[in-house]
């Protein structure tokens, strides 16, 4: 899925963005979001307050190399 996504992205714009919850925590997510190369640029509670989210964006132009079967 992501794959094909980068390859699209790439073709129409320079960042892809996402969030995903900190409050309650998603370290799964998160780290698999890392590893794909996403910087957190901000938050945002969700819900009236009851969660956070992370904003993250990865910068389309910096990755070239195709995503690993592992990440």
């Amino acid at each position: 899925l992501y794959q094909d996504l980068f390859r699209t992205a790439a073709k129409i714009t320079l960042r892809i963005a996402c969030e995903v919850n900190i409050r309650p925590r998603n370290e799964p997510s998160l780290q698999f979001h890392e590893r794909l190369g996403f910087k957190a640029v901000g938050s945002q509670p969700t819900e009236g307050g009851a969660k956070t989210v992370s904003l993250l964006v990865l910068e389309v132009d910096k990755r070239v190399a195709p995503m690993r079967r592992d990440a």
